[in-house]
């Protein structure tokens, strides 16, 4: 967990009942979290391209970190 704490905005996700094949062991609990997290990522980039349209309208200048 200490890799986590210098990550910003990273999230641990601990699955139950599991060891090193995750993939294996837990697949559907797996790949409800990486859906989850790219549903977020898609509607994360969708919210930055509209600033960013906005911030063009206006003559802004961007910063994307």
């Amino acid at each position: 967990m200490e890799l986590h704490e210098h990550i910003p905005n990273s999230k641990i996700e601990i699955i139950q009942d599991c060891g090193h094949m995750i993939p294996i062991e837990q697949a559907e609990i797996l790949a409800k979290i990486i859906q989850d997290w790219l549903d977020q990522q898609t509607q994360l980039k969708a919210e930055t391209e509209k600033i960013a349209k906005e911030n063009q309208e206006y003559g802004r200048e961007n910063y994307y970190l």
